[in-house]
């Protein structure tokens, strides 16, 4: 199962929950999503992420992840990335950290990440997909979706459901 967890600072904004927020108010497969802050805006200064459980794709050769998100944030300064670790999160990479599959709709060098990120408004569901032929014949890998935000501006944050890993 996926979890919600601190990566730097005190709170963890991830939980499965019912969108009930202005924008981001309904999910367009089931009642739930995952979510940051599900019941305000997200914290300033939050460092937390959204784990996946360890996939073994030591049979799946050409492997990617989709799911649909949608997000309003602090432009550039709050933002969000997908990373991947196959040594059991003691270090974490960027998926597609040259944006080949333009996915990341901010490439600024600024704010709680360097480009590319997420960051801004998606204010409806989009699908994203990632190709990941790095992470192929692997027997552990995990994800998280790593989110930042810095000491000031907070917003209703990212939502996150229909995550699905296929060969």
């Amino acid at each position: 199962d996926w979890y919600g967890g601190i990566v730097g600072g005190t709170v963890n904004e991830w939980d499965w929950n019912y969108p009930s927020k202005t924008v981001i108010n309904s999910t367009p497969n089931g009642l739930q999503c995952w979510m940051t802050a599900p019941f305000s805006n997200y914290a300033n200064n939050s460092n937390s992420a959204m784990y996946s459980p360890c996939f073994d794709m030591s049979q799946v050769a050409n492997p990617q992840i989709s799911f649909i998100m949608r997000f309003v944030t602090e432009a550039t300064n709050d933002a969000l990335v997908l990373e991947s670790s196959t040594n059991g999160g003691t270090t974490w990479a960027r998926v597609d950290s040259l944006n080949t599959a333009g996915n990341y709709n901010n490439v600024l060098a600024t704010g709680a990440f360097a480009g590319p990120k997420w960051s801004g408004n998606n204010t409806t569901w989009r699908q994203y997909s990632f190709v990941i032929p790095t992470l192929g014949l692997q027997s552990s890998v995990q994800f998280r979706f790593h989110f930042i935000s810095n000491a000031t501006v907070n917003n209703e944050g990212f939502a996150i459901d229909s995550i699905v890993i296929i060969d």
